[in-house]
């Protein structure tokens, strides 16, 4: 698959002013991006994760194009973001979750055909395009030709999600799209946008404190904290890159056994029948080969961490 978006070393960093007083004020800068690299190929979704003020919102409007990047290289499709040229435009979609751009006093059919005639889009191909999205968001008729003011959040975000997609965007760039919603509407988008991107062979950058959204829709990620990037590449690489502890439970019914338990695996819990022991990610094949061989064991459970406590891990790194 084609690298569709790609950022090289980027960095940004913040100015601003701390009072002292009525009339005295002392300059001061943040960074806000440190040395940032990614990339995203054709028909993935690249989650970017992390605490709050990581960096992600403001490593999305660099990527994007929405702020200048004065450190670094951005390339998407070959151009600069930026530069805002026709081409770019056409094919890109911004969606920041905690600005909306739906006009309360409209409706979200009137708001879509509005910007389907900026796109320069045919009102009947703009209508179809918008039924196939209520379809796959199950965002009733009824409810796209009300005001957007008497709508609930959820809707609210379907609409959103509507209005980004209608000229059908080949790079999308998403920031907490399913921000305050409920478990169902939240997993409607997630399936939306998994079958969106395959279907368009988009590139797709997401980011969200919903890590279910990234468990379910993304192959890689990059870990932001303070700006900087702690890890980027495969989802499933993640425990390994951390050396990370699974925690085995099983059922070990010969007490004879449980010396030759303890002998390998002093650091193993005992309690009854039931043994419960901490391993490395990485070494539990060779470990459940090694317990296979002490003797029968039953009711094997392997518990890994989630995907929350994860980055709050390798956010403390």
């Amino acid at each position: 698959m084609e690298v569709r978006i790609k950022a090289n070393n980027i960095s940004k960093i913040y100015a601003y002013n701390v009072s002292h007083g009525l009339f005295r004020r002392t300059k001061k800068e943040k960074i806000a991006v440190n040395n940032i690299s990614l990339s995203v190929k054709a028909g993935e979704i690249h989650g970017l994760i992390g605490p709050n003020g990581s960096g992600k919102t403001t490593t999305i409007k660099l990527i994007s194009g929405l702020m200048y990047c004065p450190e670094g290289e951005i390339f998407v499709d070959g151009e600069d973001p930026y530069k805002k040229t026709i081409s770019y435009r056409r094919k890109a979609s911004v969606f920041l979750g905690t600005k909306g751009r739906l006009d309360v006093d409209l409706s979200i059919y009137e708001m879509v055909m509005l910007y389907a005639r900026l796109y320069d889009i045919e009102q009947q191909q703009a209508q179809q395009h918008l039924r196939n999205m209520q379809m796959m968001l199950h965002l009733e008729d009824e409810l796209i030709h009300k005001q957007v003011r008497t709508l609930s959040l959820g809707q609210r975000m379907k609409g959103e999600i509507c209005l980004s997609f209608i000229h059908k965007p080949e790079i999308i760039f998403l920031d907490e799209p399913t921000i305050g919603l409920d478990s169902k509407v939240a997993k409607n988008i997630r399936a939306y946008l998994k079958e969106y991107v395959t279907q368009h062979g988009a590139a797709m950058i997401l980011t969200s404190h919903n890590f279910r959204d990234i468990e379910e829709t993304c192959q890689n990620i990059t870990v932001l904290n303070h700006g900087n990037q702690v890890y980027s590449g495969a989802l499933d690489d993640l425990p390994t890159f951390l050396e990370h502890h699974v925690t085995l439970q099983f059922d070990l019914q010969d007490t004879n056994l449980y010396p030759f338990i303890h002998n390998d695996f002093p650091s193993a819990r005992i309690d009854g029948h039931k043994v419960t022991m901490d391993v490395l990610e990485s070494e539990l094949d060779i470990i459940l080969n090694r317990l296979y061989k002490i003797g029968f064991i039953s009711n094997l459970k392997i518990t890994q961490a989630s995907l929350e406590s994860l980055v709050e891990e390798i956010s403390n790194v």
